[in-house]
């Protein structure tokens, strides 16, 4: 019995399979290629703006209108401040243009 097992396997590993490795195939190729790259023409273009309402048009009016006046107190304010003291124009931040060098040891 051990005997007939024992061939049983021998003879289904060393079958008459396949000729060619089963790993790694190739992937098939498509006849066409694939998809192609060229930029292809929409079927159809649609823009559209909508035109405000006239109450979202006097909404608009009206943040407008606090907004400056919002800047105007803001920069009487900033004017007062800065009377003072050094001109805001002389605070300006210089950047620095000089090249930065940062050094690696490997040790």
């Amino acid at each position: 019995m051990r005997l007939a097992a024992a061939v049983l396997v021998v003879l289904t590993a060393c079958g008459a399979g396949s000729r060619t490795p089963s790993w790694p195939r190739s992937t098939p190729h498509d006849p066409d290629g694939g998809e192609s790259l060229e930029p292809r023409m929409a079927t159809s273009i649609l823009a559209v703006e909508r035109t405000p309402e006239p109450a979202e048009k006097a909404a608009a009016a009206v943040r407008a209108e606090k907004a400056a006046e919002r800047s105007s107190v803001f920069d009487s304010v900033t004017n007062a401040a800065g009377s003072g003291g050094a001109s805001s124009s002389t605070d300006v931040d210089v950047l620095n243009t000089d090249d930065i060098v940062i050094e690696i040891n490997d040790d």
